[in-house]
């Protein structure tokens, strides 16, 4: 069997998750070869065989601040991560024990920044090729040429189009979150007329100059929300309001509590007092993984609620939810985009620290990835102070003007088909000829664009480092023509 090494960091708490999935995704897609795994990460990416050296994940940021609008980014190649020390030792084991055929580091761009700089600069010292290096990350916009220095390639999450007077690009693939696509392949899956839509890898969704896709999903989402409240009881009249704390020990005490108390301080406005108590469902959505899962239900089960209070614990039964829901409450993550894939009127809830949330503002004025790309607020980001009263007044304003889901909807629409990953393989004629009458773009999931991306250009490395004997000249040269060879780099 064939063996390789892939080295990962998850630069922050929230990705430990994602990264895990990666793994798994890579193993399935080289059933013939055993992979290694080392680098940063958590519970999750243990649990796939990460072997961890140099930094504890927990040490990172929640979310790490970066400015991406309003900013010098050649400001950010000189700045030193507190954490970077600690791994000053463990480049010379990563470069002559380990050696990786590929590099992965999910998010914290001032982090990857300097890693891969002292990378490049550990190869180079022992005459070795360094291996492709990868960044996840929210944008490749405004990422200057000289960015190539030290990372080939970047996995965005949302269409942002670069645009400078050089009229370069950086190498990237728009991959978007992958729970827009699960949840897009959710409502597909579960509709009789689109069911074959939905392929083993890849989903197709129908467009077109002319199409209303806003109101084709708005179709699916009533679908799957009569079958969900048929079958939990609910009738179409109660109020379903949808709960998601996030995946990390921040985020899930502080949201959780901070919702209940925002949905008691609703119930008791005036506009809201004689609404019947047993007409209000609370939908909380409690992670798949352990660790987040056993603090999830721990903390429901510590707070008093105002209504009664629906556990929802796979995915299948978020999405279901999700589509049956009025309005949403979701700590600022992929959750996001999934509600807007349900078309779920949603509040933002972000417990970043409130000088974080200060930068944010003075530099990148918004936060959420969809609010980026749609660059404006439609969904409303709520930060830490206040937060309560601000849930009260939202839920509010949501509950008086049911028409504002379909105000979102229409705003979203243009956006999430751009932001999913496009498949490279045409529609199957099978599937064209039965939708003949639309247009239709195949979708893949985030994590197997990724995983399909990292391995072959990790073949390709492997075949050239042995190689890495000649001078540092003569091996920045084999670089870049493997770079060229799959379509990424324009000199280094």
């Amino acid at each position: 069997m064939k063996q390789a090494t892939i080295f990962l960091s998850a630069a922050c708490p929230s990705t430990d998750v994602h990264l895990a999935r990666v793994m798994s995704t890579i193993k399935v897609a080289k059933p013939d070869t055993e992979f290694r795994f080392v680098g940063i990460g958590g519970p999750q990416m243990g649990h796939e065989g990460l072997e961890t050296i140099g930094v504890d994940y927990h040490e990172f940021q929640y979310k790490p601040f970066f400015p991406f609008r309003n900013f010098y980014r050649l400001a950010t190649e000189n700045a030193m991560h507190p954490l970077l020390n600690k791994l000053d030792k463990q480049y010379f084991e990563i470069v002559q024990h380990y050696q990786p055929s590929a590099f992965l580091n999910f998010e914290n761009e001032f982090f990857m920044i300097q890693f891969y700089k002292k990378l490049r600069d550990s190869y180079r010292h022992f005459n070795r090729i360094c291996p492709p290096t990868f960044q996840y990350g929210l944008t490749h916009k405004d990422q200057p040429q000289y960015g190539q220095k030290y990372v080939d390639h970047w996995f965005t999450r949302t269409p942002l189009r670069q645009s400078n007077w050089e009229k370069f690009t950086f190498p990237h693939t728009q991959v978007g979150p992958d729970g827009l696509y699960r949840a897009f392949r959710h409502l597909l899956s579960n509709s009789p007329q689109y069911k074959d839509l939905v392929t083993n890898d890849t989903i197709y969704l129908p467009g077109g100059e002319f199409f209303r896709f806003d109101d084709f999903l708005a179709d699916r989402v009533n679908e799957q929300r009569k079958k969900y409240r048929q079958q939990q009881n609910i009738g179409d009249q109660e109020l379903l309001i949808f709960v998601a704390g996030g995946n990390t020990s921040k985020e899930i005490p502080f949201c959780l509590k901070t919702v209940a108390e925002g949905i008691s301080r609703f119930l008791k406005l005036d506009e809201m007092k004689n609404y019947p108590a047993d007409q209000i469902k609370i939908i909380v959505s409690v992670p798949e993984f352990v660790e987040h899962k056993d603090k999830t239900i721990k903390a429901i089960n510590s707070l008093k609620w105002p209504a009664k209070v629906i556990q929802v614990e796979t995915e299948s039964e978020k999405f279901s939810a999700l589509a049956a829901s009025d309005i949403g409450l979701a700590c600022n993550g992929q959750i996001v985009a999934e509600c807007a894939a349900f078309q779920l009127p949603t509040i933002i809830l972000d417990p970043k620290p409130t000088i974080q949330m200060y930068y944010t503002s003075l530099y990148n004025g918004i936060d959420n990835d969809l609010n980026i790309a749609y660059n404006g607020i439609v969904y409303p980001e709520l930060v830490m102070s206040t937060i309560p009263n601000k849930i009260a007044y939202s839920l509010l304003e949501h509950y008086q003007d049911p028409k504002l889901r379909y105000f979102y909807a229409k705003q979203y629409a243009p956006i999430l088909q751009k932001t999913l990953a496009k498949s490279q393989s045409s529609v199957p004629t099978e599937i064209a000829n039965r939708f003949n009458s639309v247009q239709l773009t195949g979708y893949s999931s985030a994590y197997q664009v990724i995983a399909d991306t990292v391995l072959k250009a990790a073949q390709v490395y492997e075949h050239i480092h042995q190689q890495s004997n000649f001078t540092t000249q003569q091996n920045e040269n084999l670089r870049i023509e493997a770079l060229q060879g799959l379509g990424w780099a324009k000199g280094l």
